[in-house]
């Protein structure tokens, strides 16, 4: 598999779609709740190209399945939909990178809360007022309805970049059993927000990466490398959270243990005791999961495979079986080098990561 099972268009200000030739390689990135990223190279040789030419153009790619032929009756299948964040030119190349609808959300900054932040309303309701108040038109018709979960009052969301309020949000939803995902759609300029699947739960879907008992049948993923990552520190049996500006400190749990070994978490997004205590609970929970983690790289039959879907592994290698969740996802493919790597793991994105994350983007 590689590009030639791809059909990657500039889009100009009026609409017009360009199908882009003279593709030397091409490589994507996507981590869970973070924008999509691609890279393009192209043959520059003889001068400037002139079908992309600006940061206004948009990109996007469709993707053939295996096995099949470009014609005017195969499906469309678009896997990518974004904006031109950098062109450099060289006598040889001109690469494209293009980001997709989410980092439009980091150009803007909170002057001030969410109305219905302020009003204690639905989670969802103030992930979409936030992007509903940007200057840029983004389609929003695929966020969730509701959580059923709401913010604490004393969040303050003022200063952040519009991605990084979202993703703050995220982050304490997503310490609640019921866990979510932010992406943008690959079809058209639009963000969507679902609740991610239960990699224990059966009548989930899950693509294939290995089978027991063996069959011929295809898979979605052919792995050809799994490394376990540890995690080498050591595991905690106390946590104390705080939040020395509101004068917030809990230690969970209340009662020392036998062999204490405590560790203390700084953080300003923590705004009451009860989140405080969530968030204490979340790391003591983490402990052990968190080990269980794997980087896998191998050859994909399909690009539709994007982050916090579910893949099933039958391997002997690295104690990988079972349904595991897509942390992170990267492809590339150029005439020397073809591959896919991806984290997977039963746990979520890591809490402690999404929140330092977010506030890196204030």
């Amino acid at each position: 598999m590689s590009y030639s099972r791809l059909k990657i268009y500039s889009v100009d200000g009026s609409g017009t779609s360009t199908l882009l030739t003279g593709i030397k390689s091409f490589s994507y990135t996507q981590s869970l709740n973070t924008p999509s990223t691609v890279t393009i190279t192209l043959n520059n040789i003889g001068g400037i190209r002139n079908d992309v030419t600006d940061r206004q153009f948009k990109i996007k790619i469709d993707a053939i399945a295996p096995k099949m032929e470009w014609s005017s009756a195969t499906p469309v299948n678009w896997i990518f939909f974004g904006r031109v964040t950098s062109i450099e030119l060289t006598p040889t190349d001109c690469i494209i990178t293009a980001s997709d609808s989410l980092n439009l959300l980091s150009y803007e900054v909170l002057a001030i809360n969410p109305t219905s932040l302020t009003n204690g309303e639905d989670s969802a309701s103030i992930i979409k007022e936030i992007i509903g108040g940007s200057s840029y038109s983004i389609g929003l018709e695929k966020i969730i309805g509701e959580t059923k979960i709401r913010m604490s009052s004393g969040l303050n969301l003022v200063g952040k970049t519009r991605l990084s309020a979202i993703q703050t949000i995220l982050s304490q939803l997503n310490v609640s059993p019921k866990k979510f995902r932010f992406f943008a759609t690959k079809d058209a300029e639009g963000l969507a927000m679902e609740e991610l699947p239960d990699p224990f739960d059966s009548t989930a879907f899950s693509y294939i990466a290995g089978r027991v008992p063996y069959t011929t049948a295809p898979l979605d993923f052919y792995p050809s490398m799994i490394d376990r990552v540890e995690d080498n520190e050591d595991i905690i049996n106390m946590v104390t959270v705080k939040n020395e500006e509101l004068g917030i400190s809990v230690t969970i749990p209340t009662t020392p243990p036998s062999n204490v070994i405590q560790k203390l978490y700084t953080d300003s997004t923590i705004t009451d005791e009860s989140q405080a205590r969530l968030f204490a609970q979340q790391i003591l929970k983490q402990q052990g999961m968190s080990k269980m983690k794997w980087i896998v790289e191998g050859m994909p039959s399909t690009f539709d495979i994007t982050t916090g879907e579910l893949i099933e592994f039958q391997s002997k290698e690295g104690g990988l079986s079972g349904r595991q969740m897509i942390f992170n996802i990267s492809y590339s493919f150029s005439p020397s080098n073809n591959f896919c790597r991806m984290t997977v793991g039963r746990q979520n994105a890591d809490l402690l990561t999404t929140l330092q994350f977010a506030n890196r983007l204030n």
